[in-house]
């Protein structure tokens, strides 16, 4: 299995090419867990989008549109 930091490397490599045409920004480690039956890292990366949706839709426990 790689170690930790190689696998975070090429989640953030994946990341850039995958959203390279993308303003993204503030790319952040969240989380990483190993799945020991896989010998896998699970990695979560959070960003800042500067992409806004306009929405009618209320947010409660439902999403009522």
């Amino acid at each position: 299995m790689i170690e930790v930091t190689q696998a975070v490397k090429l989640a953030r490599q994946f990341f850039n090419e995958l959203y390279q045409e993308e303003d993204t920004q503030n790319l952040m480690l969240e989380e990483v867990v190993v799945d020991d039956d896989s010998n896998e890292w699970h990695s979560t990366l959070g960003y800042d989008s500067h992409i806004t949706q306009e929405t009618d839709h209320v947010f409660s426990d439902k999403i009522i549109s």
